[in-house]
């Protein structure tokens, strides 16, 4: 699974580490990059000069060996599977991190807001049923958080400490 982030996110983990993502590329083409912004990661000659990019997220290809940059209107995709490799200790699923996402407003597909507003607005939540196991989890994380203080507590947690990994 796919998840769009915004470019906040990307900025904030590229910050971090080195950070595996997809984005829309100007004529449309995908283009997968793996990069950082954090110093440790580049090599000596490549270091920074102070300059900022005019728009978008500039950041060191480590595949390239060279500065790149997403411009700002492009789209910025990452697996599931690689935020959760990131994660480290709070173990969160596709899911969770799909509804987490949505809550913090950083989550960008727009049928998923959609539909994870559904559950919620839902007048009896036990109505909505889907033959699909991944929006049965979905679905499930959603009605978890909304009537389960504790796991509330315990998602919020575990995100949290994603972010400020």
């Amino acid at each position: 699974m796919e998840i769009t982030i915004s470019q906040d996110v990307l900025k904030r983990k590229l910050s971090l580490r080195q950070f595996n993502f997809i984005y829309e590329k100007i004529d449309g083409t995908k283009r997968s990059a793996y990069g950082t912004t954090n110093s440790d990661f580049i090599p000596e000659t490549k270091q920074p000069k102070g300059g900022k990019s005019l728009s978008g997220v500039s950041y060191f290809d480590l595949d390239l060996n060279d500065w790149r940059s997403v411009g700002k209107d492009q789209k910025v995709v990452v697996s599931s599977k690689e935020l959760m490799s990131i994660i480290g200790a709070p173990h969160l699923d596709e899911e969770e991190i799909t509804f987490m996402l949505w809550k913090e407003r950083l989550l960008e597909n727009r049928w998923l807001c959609r539909f994870i507003e559904l559950i919620i607005d839902a007048s009896v939540l036990d109505a909505v049923e889907l033959s699909n196991g991944s929006f049965k989890k979905l679905i499930r994380v959603v009605k978890n958080y909304i009537t389960d203080t504790d796991y509330e507590e315990e998602l919020n947690s575990k995100w949290e400490k994603l972010l400020n990994e």
